[in-house]
C-alpha cells in the first residue's frame, strides 16, 4: 500500500482537469465586462440564469446589438460624437500598402 496515498492526489488531480475542461467556461482576453455573459452563455451554467439574461449573453458574443433605444437626447449626441471620433480615427490611420509596414 505504499502506492495510496499517490494514487488518491493522482486521481483528485485528474477529477479536477476534467472539472475545469467542461464546467469552466474559457476567459482568456475577455473583458471583466463580458464575463458574466460568457459565463451565461455556457452550455452548463445558463441554466442558473434567468432566460432573457442568457438571450442577451447570446446575442453579446455573436457581436449582434442589443435591443435597446438611447433613452435620451444626451445619449443619441454621445453614440453619434462616439461615431464621429471612430471615423477620424480610422481616417488618420496610414494604410499599410502605402507606409509597407502591416497594421
Amino acid at each position: 500500500m505504499t502506492w495510496g496515498t499517490f494514487l488518491f492526489m493522482a486521481s483528485f488531480a485528474v477529477m479536477l482537469t476534467i472539472w475545469a475542461i467542461w464546467f469552466q467556461p474559457e476567459t482568456h482576453h475577455v473583458p471583466i465586462e463580458k464575463v458574466r455573459h460568457v459565463i451565461a452563455a455556457h452550455p452548463v451554467w445558463k441554466r442558473f440564469f434567468p432566460p432573457a439574461d442568457v438571450e442577451e449573453a447570446n446575442r453579446e458574443l455573436e457581436g449582434s446589438p442589443v435591443d435597446s433605444k438611447p433613452s435620451s437626447e444626451l445619449e443619441l449626441k454621445r453614440a453619434s460624437s462616439d461615431e464621429e471620433e471612430e471615423r477620424q480615427k480610422a481616417a488618420a490611420r496610414p494604410l499599410a500598402g502605402a507606409t509597407g509596414l502591416a497594421l
